[in-house]
Order: structure tokens, then sequence, then C-alpha cells
């Protein structure tokens, strides 16, 4: 398992290649950024073959691990919420500092959050959880559509341009 989740981060890095240098931004912005033949093919392979694959991979790979987890600590005898609950708070310590001082989009925060909504369903039949997928996804959907309808008001090419000057010729603190 964890030679896939290697191969699963391997495949998120690749994917966000284009995001750390810019790339992604200049074509956000408008701005020409010719990759060559060489980069347009190997970024229309990394987008065909990896791009939400790598992700989906890891997350899956987070279940089973939460769920081999839980197992083990079952046969144990103990509990799987202190581990559980160290876990995630670790996770979202990463998760926070690395959103707020290295790069805004990251997982980790997520992570945590969700570990310690699907910890519960782990005592559950299959057949319960099937049960209960419907109704989570509802939930989530009414939960979620106040923050879509205010993430439509997406900033203009000229942020997207400030941005990749920031990127390219600021500091650190000019990036974030």
């Amino acid at each position: 398992m964890d030679v896939l989740r290697g191969l699963a981060l391997f495949g998120v890095l690749l994917v966000n290649i284009g995001y750390f240098c810019g790339a992604d931004l200049a074509q956000e912005a408008g701005v020409a950024y010719p990759p060559g033949n060489f980069g347009s093919v190997a970024g229309e392979l990394v987008r065909v073959l990896l791009e939400n694959k790598a992700a989906a991979l890891l997350s899956i790979l987070f279940g089973a691990g939460l769920a081999i987890q839980a197992e083990r600590a079952s046969v144990k005898g103990q509990s799987r919420w202190p581990f559980a609950l160290r876990r995630s708070g670790v996770l979202a310590l990463l998760g926070s500092v690395h959103t707020f001082l290295l790069w805004n989009v990251d997982i980790l925060l997520d992570y945590a959050l969700i570990s310690l909504m699907v910890l519960p369903f782990l005592r559950l039949s299959a057949g319960r959880v099937l049960w209960a997928i419907p109704v989570v996804l509802i939930a989530s959907a009414v939960i979620a559509a106040p923050m879509l309808a205010l993430a439509t008001d997406l900033p203009p090419a000229q942020t997207y341009s400030q941005a990749l000057q920031h990127y390219g010729q600021g500091g650190w603190l000019d990036a974030l």
C-alpha cells in the first residue's frame, strides 16, 4: 500500500507542476507561456493519464488506511478514537501550516476533517453504509450549494497577471 501511496503522490506532483511553475496561472491570465511541442504533449499526457486519477487513488488509499487502523485497534480491544484524533490533529496542523505558509491548495486539512466524519461509519455494516451514502451526498450538496454560489465570482484576468508577476519576480511574502 505504501508503494501505491508513493505513486499516487508522485502523480499528484506531476499534475501540480503546471501550477508550481506558473504555466496554469499564465493560461488563466491569458498570457502566452509557450512550453514548446514536448511541453504540450507532456502536459496533455499528464492531464489525460493522471489528472484527478492520482488524487482519487490517494483518497482511496487514505480511506483504506483509516479502515485498517480501525480494524487493528478493534483486534487489540482498543478504541480507534484516540489514535484517529491524534492523526487528524497532526494532519490538520500540517495542512494549515502548508496552506498559510506555502501554497493555498492543500488536501491534508480536508483529509483531517473528512477522517473525523468517516470514523463513525467504519462500524456500520455494508448495508447500512449503502443507505447512508445518499443521505451524506444530499447533505453535502445542501451544505456545498451556498459555498459554490459564492465561488462563481472569479477574479479577473488582471489578478492572475499580478499573481504571475509576484510569483516570478517577487519574494515569498509577495507570493503569499
